[in-house]
Formats: structure tokens, sequence, C-alpha cells
């Protein structure tokens, strides 16, 4: 009955699982790699005992901070092979999923298998050579976005910069950058320019300064870009008068 000695048991029964685990990929000739893995399955399901079948338990706190723990060394092992990171990551997600499914107001898992699922999306678009820099970004914006509206859910009237701004601007400022100037073609513009309008639609519509400033100012920019080789050839007198 003592929560010290339930604790001390969980523990040690845990750190001996993932070890275990780890022994045996490392003695079948496995790598250090393919450990991780292993230990990150592992250690999901030890998170995932601890958080449902043992939740306010001595023993399932114990449990769930030796889970997190042992995926995050699973996943450290895995580092160096980047095919086996993504499988590690991939792996990794739907335990902490699973274990903040059940318990209202503890997003801190939710949230913690959403990143991680970002992170694998990442890797494998790494492994397959994907270049585009919107396959990065956009996906990391969905995930802000959505941890933007959770947050309007939960707090009357928030900033709309502390929702929505980091998703919009993830979203939208890595492809201006890449837009202006750019000599590639015009189809990032093009579609830059559309998404911009949407944004600032939405934001009219919602009475959102965050979404109306971000998707104006993208499009003054890419109007202005536009404007640069026309601008260039007009007489000095014309932006002279104009500015005053």
């Amino acid at each position: 009955r003592s929560p010290w000695l339930r604790g001390g048991m969980a523990g040690a029964g845990a750190v001996a699982l993932l070890g275990e685990t780890a022994a045996v990929v490392l003695s079948t000739g496995g790598g250090a790699a393919a450990a991780g893995v292993a230990i990150v399955v592992a250690a999901g399901s030890v998170l995932v005992a601890g958080a449902r079948w043992r939740r306010g338990t001595a023993d399932g706190a114990v449990l769930e901070r030796l889970g997190l723990g042992g995926q995050l060394a699973g996943v450290l092992l895995a580092v160096p092979d980047e095919r086996w990171l993504a499988v590690a990551l991939t792996a990794a997600f739907p335990a902490p999923l699973l274990a903040g499914a059940p318990r209202p107001g503890h997003h801190g898992y939710l949230w913690t298998g959403a990143a991680t699922a970002l992170a694998a999306t990442w890797a494998w678009l790494s492994v397959a050579d994907v270049t585009l820099l919107e396959a990065y970004t956009l996906p990391a914006a969905a995930v802000a976005l959505a941890a933007g509206v959770s947050m309007r859910r939960e707090r009357p009237h928030p900033s709309s910069w502390l929702t929505f701004g980091p998703g919009l601007a993830v979203a939208l400022l890595p492809s201006l950058g890449v837009a202006v100037g750019a000599a590639g073609g015009a189809a990032r513009p093009l579609l830059l320019t559309g998404a911009a309008l949407l944004v600032v639609l939405a934001g009219a519509r919602a009475r959102l300064q965050a979404p109306l400033v971000l998707g104006g100012g993208t499009l003054l920019v890419l109007g202005l870009d536009a404007l640069a080789p026309v601008a260039a050839q007009l007489p000095r007198w014309v932006t002279i008068g104009a500015a005053g």
C-alpha cells in the first residue's frame, strides 16, 4: 500500500522493459537506430498504461514520466539515421494522443502528439528529398492554427495575434520571402495572392486584426514587387511627385 514502494516497483519494471527491448534488438543484429525505434514503441505502451489504466496513482505517475523519457531517448538514438528517425517519430506520436484523449483539461499530451506528428511529416519529406518550402510550412501552420482555435474556445476574447498570428505568419511569410524577387515563375506569387486574399476576407468577416494585417501586408508586398520593374522605367519626376 506504500505509494513509494508502488512507484519504485513500477519504475523498476518500466526500466527493465525498455532495457530488455533494446537488448533483444541489439542481440539480433539491429543497430542503435533500430533499438531506438523499439524503445519508442515500448515506452509508448508504458506511457499509455500509466495514463489510462493507472491514472491518478503513484505508480501511474511514474509510468507516465518514464514513458515520455523513454520515447525521447528512443528518438535520440534514431537521430543518426534519417529513415529510422522518421520511423521512430511516426511510432512515437500515437501514444501521447492516446494518453491525453481521456483526460479533459490535459492538452499537453495532445499537443505533444501533434508536434511529434509534425516532426514525423517533416522527416518523411526529407527522406523523400522534397524541397518545396510549402510542404514543410503548411503542416506547421495547420498545427499552430488548430492550437489557436482551441485557445479561442477556452479563453474569452483572446488576442487574434496570439491565436492566429503565429499560424498565419508561418503560412504566409516564408512563401512571401521566396516569392518576392524570385525568377522561378508566377505560380507561387499567384497562389500566395489568392491565399492572402482569402485570409483578408476571413479576417474582415470575423473582425480579427491579425488576419487583416498579415494578409493585407502580404498583398501589399506582392503588389509592390510586381510593380517594381514598371516603376524603374518611369521618369524620376513621377516618383517625386507621388511622394509629394
